[in-house]
């Protein structure tokens, strides 16, 4: 998270929520459908390992292994802005991560069933 993340975004979502106006108020419905309209990420999958022979008649080949990659989000309320709705401004903090990127050279080994 950057650094002024943790300063401007000291409430979250459910905080602001809860802080709304008594529930017969339609703010509280408002701002309860605007926050469900977005989505919460925490993806991790395995990459593929992509093989690409030097040439067409080469047992050389390029191994390029992507490995891992990771994406989680994070939604914040900023306490002190609000939008012209006059609902708090929610901030979508995204992280992306790439683990494991291995690139080798090997020899491509071609058996034959007899």
């Amino acid at each position: 998270m950057p650094p002024a993340a943790a300063d401007a975004a000291a409430v979250t979502p459910r905080d602001a929520v809860a802080a709304a106006p008594p529930s017969g108020s339609s703010a509280v419905s408002d701002l309860t459908e605007l926050l469900s309209k977005r989505l919460l990420l925490d993806v991790v999958m395995k990459l593929p390992v992509i093989v690409m022979p030097l040439s067409s008649t080469s047992t050389s080949a390029l191994v390029i292994d992507l490995g891992g990659l990771s994406v989680a989000n994070e939604l914040r309320v900023v306490p002190d802005v609000v939008s012209v709705d006059n609902f708090p401004a929610v901030i979508d903090w995204t992280n992306f991560g790439l683990k494991n990127i291995n690139v080798t050279r090997s020899v491509v080994v071609v058996v034959v069933n007899a």
